[in-house]
């Protein structure tokens, strides 16, 4: 072996080490990212050469750069954020129903239900008494007009959640265009063995994750 094989060695041996530096700054530049997986440069041995008294070696090649991605645990995530999200969002619109219903503000529906009650309650103490039946009256027509506002505000709740809905599928549909392009892209570009497209993969990782807070989600 020459100085020019022993030259080539050393060469391979900093061009591998440039490599690995250059994605260590990478995943320390992007440490607070939350879509970015952590790489490194997989180093494979150079080939041999047989010569005497044995086969030697001519250095090492940075391969290519993997992506550290636990496909299980991504799914077992996005899982998680479906049912999370599910969730909050039923628990948010039952609040606002249950606050309808159970209001105890003066003039809510709670209070006026309560005097419409005792209202029967003392004309069936006095039945012949004409106040106590004016008042209960009044009562009824208070609590009548309580039951359209409460009817009206959960209409518009209704409505609101209509948009927020249709917000949602319009996001779904720009969502499945951006993953189906990523997609198109990663076929394009990658080689299996020598070249990952690793930035296309966190940004589609990065569109499932938000796929899956809307909709539950399958993949593969």
């Amino acid at each position: 072996m020459g100085i020019f094989s022993l030259l080539n060695i050393g060469r391979s041996g900093l061009l591998a080490s440039q490599y690995s530096i250059e994605t260590t700054g990478n995943n320390i530049a992007n440490a607070d990212n939350p879509d970015y997986h952590r790489q490194e440069v997989r180093l494979d041995e150079a080939i041999g050469i047989d010569f005497v008294p044995g086969q030697l070696g001519t250095g090492v090649n940075a391969t290519e750069v993997i992506q550290h991605f636990d496909l299980f645990i991504e799914e077992q995530y996005n899982s998680m954020a479906s049912s999370r999200e599910m969730w909050e969002e039923v628990n948010t619109y039952l609040k606002g129903i249950e606050g309808l219903f159970s209001g105890s503000e003066e003039g809510g529906l709670s209070e006026t239900l309560s005097q419409f009650w005792q209202g029967w309650q003392e004309l069936s103490m006095r039945p012949e008494d004409t106040s106590v039946r004016t008042s209960l009256v009044g009562q009824t027509q208070t609590l009548l007009s309580v039951f359209k506002l409460v009817s009206d505000e959960m209409a518009a709740e209704k409505e609101q959640m209509d948009d927020l809905i249709a917000q949602d599928v319009d996001r779904v549909n720009e969502i499945l265009e951006e993953v189906a392009e990523l997609n198109r892209q990663i076929n394009i570009y990658e080689e299996e063995g020598k070249n990952n497209a690793n930035v296309q993969r966190d940004e589609r990782a990065a569109l499932v994750r938000e796929l899956a807070e809307k909709l539950d989600i399958n993949y593969i």
